[in-house]
């Protein structure tokens, strides 16, 4: 097995890492950019607020992503909060990255943000986006979560 490339030992394996990162509950996204018979999207998991004011988001992609390089040509994306109904629009968009988004994908989404691209870290083999929302929109409906490499939905105990 490989070891994560690390500045320290590390107590374990890349598998056994990724194991454990699979425990941590995450929601779905959708990141969209282009519009209209030009947008394309990517799923990703990484999704998080990082201030409230002024509001920025950020999430992240592998360094060797497709859609990275098309994302950092643009100055304006947006983000769909996934429906616990689009386990299958999940799986397809995380499965073909940089494919085409029609419009019943988006109508079908939680909640929307629209972000003006604001700055970008590189960091190990990830790129950390970051966007200023500039507007969004929500529903109160159940999103679609990821939990030990599956998709499902959060129940209240």
């Amino acid at each position: 097995m490989e070891k994560p490339n690390c500045n320290r030992d590390f107590p374990g394996t890349l598998a056994d890492y990724k194991r454990l990162l699979s425990t941590f509950p995450t929601g779905v996204c959708l990141v969209v950019i282009g519009e209209g018979d030009a947008a394309v999207g990517v799923i990703i998991s990484s999704f998080v607020p990082v201030s409230l004011s002024p509001a920025i988001v950020q999430f992240s992609l592998k360094n060797k992503s497709r859609f990275l390089d098309m994302l950092l040509a643009v100055s304006v994306f947006h983000i769909y909060i996934m429906s616990d109904r689009q386990a299958d629009v999940a799986a397809f968009y995380g499965s073909n990255p940089a494919s085409i988004v029609t419009d019943d994908v988006l109508n079908d989404a939680v909640s929307k943000i629209f972000c003006r691209f604001e700055d970008f870290i590189v960091k190990g083999d990830h790129t950390l986006v970051f966007g200023e929302v500039e507007d969004f929109s929500c529903e109160l409906d159940q999103s679609l979560v990821y939990y030990k490499a599956r998709f499902g939905r959060v129940v209240s105990i």
